[in-house]
This record gives C-alpha cells, structure tokens and sequence, in this order.
C-alpha cells in the first residue's frame, strides 16, 4: 500500500464546497475529514508536517534567515554603492540590437549576484529575490538549506528518516523546495507522481501544488479567477486520483492545504519607516542594523550597541508599527510557538496585523499581491483543510486540528 501526499499550498478550508470543488467536497462524507487544518506562525510549513515539531521544536521559522557563515554570496565593499546605483536604473530597457524591450533590473540582478556575488563552491541555491546586494551575504535558507530538515532535524522525528529505517522508501521529485535548480509544473508533478506510483517499491509520494496559492496571491482569495483556477484543480484531482487508484486500489491519499490565504486590505512600508528611525539616530545600514523584509513580517538584526538602544527606544513609538502590527515579545512568542532569541530569525520582529502588507519587500514586486499568508493562526482564514481518503480509511469528522498532527497521520498510515 502506498500513502501519496497530495500538498495543495494554501487550499483555505471554505474552498471545499460543492459549487467550487465538488470531487473533493464528495469526499468529505466517506473520508476523514479535517475541516479546519491551523498552521503555525511563519512559512516552514513543511517541516511541520514531516516532523510533527512546531517552530520553536524545530528550530525552523521563516524561509531564510540570519547566516553569515552558511550564505552562498561573497561580501564585497562596494555592494552597498551597486544597491545605490540598483534603485536608479531603468526598470526596463530597450536593447536596439536585439530589437526588444528587455527588463534591465531583473537581468542586472540575475547577473550580478549570479557571477560576481555567488560562491560557485557551494550547491546551495538561495535565490537572490529582491534582497538588496549588500545584504545577501548576511543570509541562507533555513528549512531549504543544503542540509534538508526533511531528512536532519530532530532524526528521531523525521519521517523520511523513520522510513529509512524502516526499510522503506519515499518521494520528492514532484515536492517543492526553495532549493530546487529544475521547476517543474503542476501538470508534470502529477503524471511525475503517477509515474513513480508504477514502480510499486515507494512507500511515500510527494507531490505538491501552486493552484490555489499562486491565483490567491495574484487575484485575491475571493476572486472569480481564483474560482476558475480551483474548479480546473478539483477535475485535476479527480482523475489523478482515478489513475493512482487504476495502478494501485489500496492507495491511501492526504490531500492537504497546509495554510489558508486573506485578503490584502492595507500596505505599509516598514521599510521606509525603519531606515527614517535610523536616520534620525544617525545609524548605519550594514554597520549599525540590518533587516528582512517578509512579506506579513519585519526582522532587525543589530550589529552595534548603538543600534540596539536606539531602536528598541524608538519602535514601540513608531505610529506606523503600532497601528499595523506588534513587536514580537515573550508572551506572544510562547503563544505562538515562535522561537524567540534565535539569532537567524531577528534581534527584533514585527508581525503585520491581519490583511496588512509589507509593500515592499524582499518578495514581491511592484505591491500588486491581493492575497497573503503569513498571519496569526488564530484568525479564521489563515486555515487549511485535510482530506484522508482510501479503501483503508475509516470516515471521521474532526472541526479543527493543528497542522503539525498530519505528522501522526502519515506515520499510521505508513505502519510507522
């Protein structure tokens, strides 16, 4: 009997209805059924599920973090002059040889960071995003790293390593990860997944899904697109369903929307509010400070004294952060399982309220996105939703459940 994972990124719960997803919401009634699936604060969801430890377990958080020493970019001197220079370039260029319009800040980037500030040594592949130059040598990939917490975090956790040793095999060559040199498309993970299936030795498949994450983003989670986009998915899932069960009828499904989505309603440029603060206390960026900007969060890190008092006086007064977000501090990090005083995650954190964007940031480009994830667990559409369904399930109705108990699903079903 194989277990294939089917990872629908941020499948909110109320996607399952009859108007929009009718093959899947007929599967509620003989399934078990896990109506509203709470993630965990941040986007390591991931490891979540296959270790079954919240982030202050795990130790993962946020998709990059603070890592001088694991970051694959070279520092140079006169990176912060290139981020300068960056800014006042051309979005887009005309290139009269070529006869095309070309966009010029995309391509200086690639090429830059690519052959003047990546260490060709290493394989580990952080993109460079929209992180300034300067700041690229300061940070890695956490949950996506070289060394991938699917197979090393808390080992005695981890199910790919209890399959190991149980003899069994997975996987993840229709999964995501940060770190992937080759994408490939929805469509492909599918016939990819069913593909492996015939080779009947797998115990475990992976397979993951952008429909309902990348529409939401674009179009909004309550859009028609959407929708649109999500009906398509459902006629998906039926017949890849259909094919699995035609190679093997004993297959048991997961099918799973780890987070859900809300819709945009203010952006804010924490950015530009933390670099006016500093200026005021005449604090140098990469000397003094640094940042991340997540999308829905704001990291500092502190590289002097100078800059610690200063901002710790001045933050918590700052009209703009009180109004559209909180600082992070130890009550609502125990509350939220968030693993405060690890130096990867910030010095100091700020968590936008729900609906606020940080616009912009180390992501997104241009502020466009309708839809984002990232909020507190606590509101309603930061959920997802869990079908089990198989020859071998027994039908069960379970409200609410935290996504981290997925982990104990997949290790029934596993015979781990």
């Amino acid at each position: 009997m194989a277990v294939v994972l089917v990872l629908l990124d941020a499948l909110r719960y109320d996607y399952i209805n009859d108007q929009t997803t009718p093959f899947l919401n007929s599967l509620t009634g003989s399934s078990q059924y896990y109506k509203h699936i709470v993630p965990s604060y941040g986007f390591c969801e991931r490891t979540e599920i296959l270790s079954g430890l919240k982030p202050d377990q795990s130790g993962y958080f946020t998709a990059i973090g603070y890592d001088i020493q694991g970051s694959p970019f070279f520092a140079r001197k006169e990176n912060l002059y290139v981020d300068r220079i960056f800014e006042m370039l051309p979005e887009q260029a005309k290139i009269p040889f070529l006869e095309r319009t070309l966009n010029f800040k995309y391509y200086f980037r690639k090429i830059y960071s690519q052959y003047i500030l990546k260490n060709r040594k290493t394989r580990n592949s952080l993109k460079p995003y929209n992180i300034p130059f300067s700041f690229l040598p300061y940070f890695n990939l956490t949950e996506d790293s070289e060394e991938s917490p699917y197979e090393n975090v808390s080992k005695q956790y981890s199910i790919l390593k209890l399959l190991e040793e149980s003899g069994k095999s997975y996987s993840l060559e229709s999964f995501t990860s940060l770190n992937d040199s080759i994408s490939f498309t929805d469509e492909e993970r599918f016939q990819m997944t069913i593909e492996s299936l015939r080779k009947k030795e797998i115990s475990l498949h992976l397979v993951y899904n952008s429909t309902a994450d990348h529409y939401g983003h674009d179009f909004g989670p309550g859009s028609q697109r959407l929708i649109k986009e999500l009906q398509a998915l459902d006629n998906q899932l039926e017949v890849f369903i259909c094919e699995c069960l035609k190679i093997d009828k004993s297959t048991t499904f997961i099918i799973l929307g780890d987070h859900g989505m809300e819709q945009v309603l203010h952006r804010v440029d924490v950015i530009q509010e933390v670099n006016a603060i500093a200026k005021i206390h005449k604090l140098k960026l990469i000397e003094d400070y640094i940042y991340f900007a997540d999308s829905t969060m704001f990291r500092i890190w502190y590289h002097s004294k100078k800059a610690r008092v200063s901002f710790k006086e001045s933050l918590s007064k700052s009209n703009v952060l009180t109004t559209y977000g909180n600082l992070l501090n130890s009550s609502s990090a125990k509350e939220f399982n968030i693993p405060l005083g690890d130096k990867r995650y910030g010095d100091e954190l700020w968590l936008a309220n729900n609906g606020v964007l940080i616009t912009p940031d180390f992501f997104n480009t241009g502020g466009g996105k309708q839809g984002m994830h990232g909020y507190s667990p606590n509101q309603i559409n930061s959920h997802g939703t869990c079908i089990v369904t198989g020859e071998n399930t027994i039908p069960l109705f379970v409200e609410k459940a935290e996504l981290s108990s997925v982990y104990s699903i997949l290790k029934e079903y596993l015979g781990l």
